[in-house]
């Protein structure tokens, strides 16, 4: 089963509102909200990069940079493959059970 689409915000670029959608790892496409029109996709991660479908380059690489700058895309660090991102497990507890001090009743 695909991981859904998730709608990670909108940006506005040059008088014009775009939908940012994460479709996958570090990959976000990009929805012109006048029409609903996806025009582009971007990559985030080894570096930017920009597939431009009905509107100039250097203008995806405007919405791409806003939508990274607002905080619309996810932060991968430096790991980018979810094997590779495992969580550190907690420490275990140190706690140890003492005994009840002499002399008190149960």
């Amino acid at each position: 089963m695909a991981a859904p689409h998730i709608v990670k915000g909108m940006v506005s670029v040059a008088g014009r509102s775009y939908r940012i959608v994460r479709i996958a790892a570090a990959q976000y496409q990009v929805v012109r909200i006048l029409d609903d029109l996806p025009v582009g996709t971007f990559e985030t991660h080894p570096r930017l990069s920009v597939s431009a479908e009905h509107l100039d380059t250097k203008l995806m690489v405007a919405i791409a940079r806003s939508a990274m700058q607002l905080a619309k895309t996810s932060w991968m660090g430096p790991a980018t493959r979810a094997e590779e991102r495992r969580p550190t497990p907690p420490p275990k507890s140190q706690a140890v059970s003492e005994p009840p001090p002499s002399g008190v009743s149960h």
